[in-house]
């Protein structure tokens, strides 16, 4: 469970991270 609880938050987190280079008006893709 642990495993999982961290893969979630870091997809959580490099979903956050999309968002911000968004605002930025950077383009970035992340497989």
């Amino acid at each position: 469970m642990t495993i999982i609880s961290a893969t979630n938050v870091h997809k959580i987190y490099k979903t956050g991270q999309l968002e911000v280079q968004a605002l930025r008006g950077v383009d970035i893709h992340v497989e």
